[in-house]
């Protein structure tokens, strides 16, 4: 799932990287301690569906309808999908300078893509995710442009 910024940076090639936690709020390894190089992920983001028509909020489209979140995303609605290069574990507070950049952080005013990284990992995981240096899974991937569904086997 990415926010509507994220989105953005997927399309413009900006975002090439995500970061998502190695051990769940329940104390559980999550999901993404599982990933491999070569997994293909369909993106989740926010949308309307009308049908079989899907708007997708991070184009700023307006308008009527209720707005779901990319949780609720349904796989055939998705238009772009992650191919994995690579995977490897870290801390959220190893990230570099040129891996913040990765992760579609451009710099916007003072400070580094590091600190626009810190900032937006804190709003994400809670105050204190950054000093508690969550365990991380790091996903380097290419953004296709395709729904998963389409791509061949």
């Amino acid at each position: 799932m990415f926010t509507p910024a994220m989105v953005q940076a997927l399309m413009t090639g900006l975002k090439t990287q995500t970061r998502r936690r190695a051990i769940g709020k329940t104390g559980k390894p999550t999901m993404w301690t599982r990933a491999v190089a070569g997994d293909r992920l369909w993106v989740r983001e926010s949308h309307r569906i009308d049908g079989t028509n899907v708007t997708y909020r991070s184009v700023g489209e307006s308008g009527p309808g209720r707005w779901r979140p990319g949780l609720h995303m349904p796989r055939w609605a998705s238009r772009m999908t992650l191919l994995v290069n690579a995977v490897r574990h870290e801390t959220a507070q190893q990230i570099s300078e040129a891996d913040a950049r990765a992760e579609g952080m451009a710099i916007r005013g003072p400070g580094g893509a590091r600190d626009l990284f810190r900032d937006q990992w804190t709003e994400m995981h809670g105050a204190t995710a950054w000093a508690d240096d969550l365990a991380v899974i790091v996903l380097a991937f290419t953004v296709v442009n395709t729904n998963v569904d389409a791509l061949p086997a």
